[in-house]
């Protein structure tokens, strides 16, 4: 899979609800796996909020990204304030 196809991929939680799309890939130089995921918010015309997701959270990637935990509003509004 390249790159290319993973960028601007729908990100779906657990549940199946839309979280965003992939942003932004965060990569290890040394070994060239890739460790977090920045994810650009659904929650708006005009938003630009972004999320962290760390590799150990993502249970598949293919035409989206699926995550293994649960994304909740409140989830990122703590994530945003950190």
């Amino acid at each position: 899979m390249r790159m290319k196809s993973i960028l601007g991929a729908l990100v779906l939680d657990n549940n199946a609800n839309e979280v965003g799309k992939v942003l932004d890939l965060d990569f290890d130089e040394k070994d060239g796996k890739f460790n977090k995921i920045i994810i650009s918010l659904k929650k708006g015309l005009i938003s630009n909020d972004e999320l962290e997701i760390d590799y150990s959270d993502i249970n598949t990637i293919g035409d989206y990204v699926l995550l293994n935990k649960s994304i909740s509003e409140k989830d990122n509004d703590d994530e945003l304030e950190e």
